[in-house]
């Protein structure tokens, strides 16, 4: 298989401010205290499948990066406890958009702190080095998404390539955002304010969509959403009743810019009464309309 092409973005001093990657995700709208011990045993199932030595740093209370040693995982397994807001990142590198990351934002949903964030869900990311499609190959990434959408009670959820970037330093949404017309089957995602807005809509398309309930209820259910798919490579599995996983080909693909990309196409307009558009994108290039990319499966 084809690896897909390295992208790199730097800034003036060379450093990394982005990366492709693979990103895996999910939402829910449940409260941490419902899902902190599921998201906890995720976290095991990844590092299970990346190795011990993969994670390197934590973020504390301040928003520091720490060295995680042995003793390091005192702190993170209490954080998973946190009855309010439980905020759990665990990176690679420190220094730069690594490889290796995982992250978890666990809210009690219906708590005042979330009352201006009516559509505010609890989210879950890992982060995985493009080269691992190499490495371990799609198939067992996307094991390893199943795995642990098993675990979680989640209402969507996708996997697939997505730019990993320090979006709040000046200058990253720009670049990124020119880099990302140019392959569109690269994800750009902004966790924190998707996980303030999603609701229980969805974000398509991707090499794997999770979709749950109410979005699969509302589509008439499995064998209704795989009547509605006809492109070859397309596959829809259950992973239980409630919910299933949309496969688009044999592995992810970040496209080029005029490719049409079909089984991306199609999932997005079948799914789209149901989808997750954001209002904007502040950084945004202006050659490079928010619009105009997040639509790009539409037109």
């Amino acid at each position: 298989m084809p690896l897909p092409p390295a992208i790199l973005i730097k800034g003036e001093n060379g450093r990394i401010m982005a990366q492709g990657g693979l990103c895996i995700a999910f939402y829910m709208a449940a409260p941490t205290s419902q899902v902190a011990q599921a998201a906890a045993q995720a976290l095991e199932a990844y590092k299970g499948f990346v190795g011990p030595e993969a994670l390197s740093f934590y973020a504390d209370m301040d928003g520091e990066w720490q060295q995680l040693e042995t003793e390091g995982w005192e702190p993170i397994r209490k954080e998973f406890l946190d009855p309010i807001r439980a905020r759990v990142h665990l990176v690679g590198n420190d220094t730069s958009p690594g490889g290796f990351g995982f992250e978890y934002d666990g809210k009690e949903l219906g708590e005042p702190a979330f009352q201006y964030w009516p559509r505010a869900v609890s989210t879950l990311r890992f982060w995985l080095p493009m080269g691992f499609l190499e490495t371990r190959g799609p198939d067992r990434i996307r094991a390893l998404a199943t795995e642990v959408a098993t675990l979680l009670p989640f209402n969507s959820g996708h996997a697939g390539l997505s730019f990993n970037a320090s979006f709040q330093l000046a200058g990253v949404m720009e670049a990124v955002s020119k880099e990302a017309l140019r392959h569109p089957g690269l994800d750009i995602l902004k966790l924190e304010h998707a996980g303030n807005e999603i609701g229980t809509q969805v974000r398509v398309p991707h090499w794997l969509t999770f979709i749950g309930d109410p979005v699969l209820k509302k589509v008439g259910g499995i064998e209704a959403l795989r009547a509605h798919l006809h492109e070859p490579g397309t596959t829809v599995e259950a992973i239980n009743p409630q919910r299933a996983v949309v496969t688009l080909g044999p592995a992810p693909t970040p496209g080029e810019e005029g490719q049409p990309m079909p089984a991306y196409r199609e999932l997005a307009r079948v799914l789209e009464p149901w989808a997750y558009h954001p209002a904007s994108c502040p950084g945004f290039s202006p050659e490079a309309a928010f619009p105009r990319w997040d639509r790009r499966f539409l037109d």
